[in-house]
């Protein structure tokens, strides 16, 4: 898969209900269009195809994966933030924006993935139902049809 083809997720927190969306998935050129329109919170994280999730106020991480430089970006940096991943190498540091509220740890986060990603379970889980219950129903008309006309 090209980079150019890989696929980003946004993972956006509603404000009003407290809790963790995830849009997309995004090409990277939709998603740079989105940026650069401001259509996403400072503190709204994105995460590649097998990569990390990196927020948008991570300007290092920013520019690393969408060459977008802060003086780009509308109200977003802060001098004295880290990176992200470990792996990250750059001259300057990460510049994030404060936050009112702390970041929460992963293990506070996954009740609520679990959710999203049950709930995709089960629409899945109720096409392939009614996929089957279709085909099911071919064979038994088909059975019918054959039947009447021996």
């Amino acid at each position: 898969m090209t980079e150019n083809s890989t696929q980003w997720l946004v993972r956006h927190k509603d404000v009003k209900n407290s809790v963790f969306q995830i849009l997309g998935p995004y090409s990277k050129e939709d998603l740079c269009k989105k940026i650069l329109a401001a259509e996403f919170e400072p503190s709204d994280s994105f995460c590649q195809s097998q990569g990390y999730w990196f927020e948008l106020n991570e300007l290092a991480e920013v520019k690393k994966h969408f060459g977008i430089e802060a003086s780009q970006l509308k109200g977003v940096g802060d001098p004295n933030a880290e990176a992200t991943h470990p792996n990250v190498q750059s001259d300057q540091k990460t510049r994030r924006l404060p936050t009112a509220e702390p970041r929460k740890s992963l293990t506070q986060e996954i009740p609520q993935i679990q959710k999203t990603v049950l709930n995709v379970g089960r629409e899945r889980f109720w096409n392939i139902i009614i996929l089957i219950s279709l085909i099911a129903v071919g064979f038994i008309v088909r059975w019918l049809m054959e039947s009447l006309s021996a």
